[in-house]
């Protein structure tokens, strides 16, 4: 998943100092209207935090518990696997306290450290992880709803391995009555032979398949949105046309964006942008972005903000998702709230 930080702090030094199967914009899924109608169909909705690098995780969290009658879960990025098959818990003892007063079911994130695709070529390891793992969810009670498997940067080579890893998780959370979500990077017919995402497979292990729709560009590309509507459609489509039944797809949605300068990027969330420049272009998809200068040097942006990510979630609705993913909590701002608690009833 994403991790963008630092810039709270960049961001007030500068104010002080100065397509695949894509839609038209005509055919934009349609957002609730702003008169406070409420769209049919409810979605569910998952909200990522990185709270080990949050510099203010009580503040981010006060958000959360005021909107908490409209979050599914809270998916914390907790747990960490090692190739050994070890498990390193990096959980924060605020969120953990919030999370029990507040009682937000929880779904924590397990990661693979440094990328690496070790623990999934050896079953022993696999299986040293899943009892470490449910050790940790029995420990959670009845606020654990269940699991995210968040493995990234993975050869191709280990789709198999990946995916049986997977089911020897959700066997192990079904038999608590706890669920398993997988996250993937989402892919289409040009990159679907580097992907080591069995969408099928995975759809049918899981209780839930989340597509991170986001980062189609990023900083190592030429700036660009973060996540155009036409490209988020053509992956969610492609995972569709796979056989991912929708009523498993998560959408996600992103709360950030990048500033790009001599040809390298930065991340930048949500609420830093628009301190940056209030009022945005926008494209023909409704991305915001702009650019500025600072000490002599010029500045592109493009990130997610309620109007663009609106559609994303009418999307989700509209093609019957099961609901939609968010990363993550700390980047955004109220006027994203108000958007999803006219679209999410």
């Amino acid at each position: 998943m994403r991790r963008l930080w630092g810039w709270v702090l960049i961001v007030g030094f500068w104010l002080t100092g100065c397509a695949f199967w894509g839609p038209s914009p005509r055919s934009m899924p349609a957002p609730s209207s702003d008169d406070g109608t409420r769209p049919q169909g409810r979605l569910q909705l998952i909200v990522f935090y990185d709270d080990e690098k949050s510099p203010d995780v009580r503040g981010d969290l006060a958000l959360l518990v005021k909107e908490k009658d409209r979050v599914t879960a809270l998916s914390p990025n907790w747990y960490r696997v090692a190739p050994d098959g070890s498990v390193e818990d990096r959980s924060h003892p605020v969120t953990w306290e919030v999370a029990r007063q507040a009682q937000i079911p929880l779904m924590p994130l397990v990661t693979n450290k440094e990328g690496k695709d070790s623990v999934l070529l050896h079953p022993d390891r696999q299986e040293a992880a899943v009892e470490s793992l449910m050790a940790k969810v029995d420990e959670g009670g009845g606020l654990m709803q269940g699991l995210i498997l968040d493995f990234e940067l993975l050869d191709p080579a280990s789709r198999e391995a990946l995916t049986a890893f997977a089911e020897r998780l959700a066997r192990a959370l079904h038999s608590r009555g706890k669920k398993l979500g997988v996250a993937v990077i989402p892919a289409s017919v040009d990159t679907e032979g580097s992907s080591p995402y069995d969408y099928p497979a995975l759809a049918q292990v899981a209780d839930r398949l989340i597509l991170m729709t986001y980062d189609q560009h990023g900083r190592t590309s030429a700036p660009g949105p973060v996540a155009s509507l036409s490209w988020v459609e053509g992956r969610l489509n492609y995972a569709l046309q796979k056989g991912v039944p929708p009523e498993k797809i998560d959408l996600g949605v992103a709360t950030y964006g990048y500033r790009w300068s001599g040809g390298k990027g930065e991340d930048l969330p949500m609420k830093a942008a628009k301190a940056l420049q209030p009022a945005p272009s926008r494209d023909a998809d409704e991305s915001p972005h702009f650019t500025y200068r600072d000490k002599g040097r010029e500045w592109a942006v493009w990130y997610e903000d309620e109007q663009s990510a609106r559609h994303k979630v009418a999307l989700a609705r509209e093609k019957g998702l099961l609901g939609v993913a968010v990363w993550r909590l700390g980047y955004e701002d109220e006027a994203f709230w108000a958007m999803l608690r006219r679209e999410i009833p």
